[in-house]
């Protein structure tokens, strides 16, 4: 009876482990790369436009008149795709300064409420949070560093987080 439920135990942890190593390669893509969901260096809209060309033709096998007309849809969604990141980065660039204006304000308006000594205190609770949040910070970019490092393919990449 143990040894059927030790068994069957040994079993499962290797059924998990065999479907955890599946969906990291399929996040990782085919490339080694970290796919949609992680950081990679953008293209062009070119070469966007003429990878997205070649994967399409590999599976499809094109005409040479579709491989044309493919190319310029994917350059034209290509390039409509990187104004949209642009705007993205210059709105999330706007919220962060909205954000940091409306903490400036509202420190200067609660430090009209508190007394010295209770600025103070504040001030220094205000030190040890951000220490705190610093430590964590460095602690999670430590363990995005082990994960690439494991990941053989992936080390230019971890070189250039570690630049960061």
């Amino acid at each position: 009876m143990k040894k059927t439920f030790i068994a069957a135990l040994l079993m499962a942890g290797l059924a998990t482990s065999g479907m955890a190593q599946g969906r990291v390669s399929q996040v990782q893509g085919k490339d080694g790369g970290r796919g949609e969901r992680g950081r990679h260096r953008v293209e062009s809209p070119e070469q966007q436009a003429r990878i997205a060309t070649e994967r399409l033709d590999k599976e499809l096998s094109l005409t040479e008149k579709q491989r044309s007309e493919v190319y310029k849809i994917q350059l034209d969604r290509a390039k409509n795709m990187a104004i949209s990141r642009e705007k993205a980065q210059k709105q999330r660039l706007q919220e962060i300064k909205k954000m940091e204006s409306e903490r400036s304000s509202s420190e200067k308006k609660l430090n009209r409420v508190l007394n010295s000594q209770q600025q103070e205190k504040y001030a220094s609770l205000k030190q040890s949070r951000a220490e705190k949040f610093k430590d964590r910070r460095a602690h999670s970019s430590k363990k995005r560093g082990d994960v690439a490092r494991r990941d053989s393919s992936n080390r230019s990449r971890a070189s250039v987080r570690s630049s960061r």
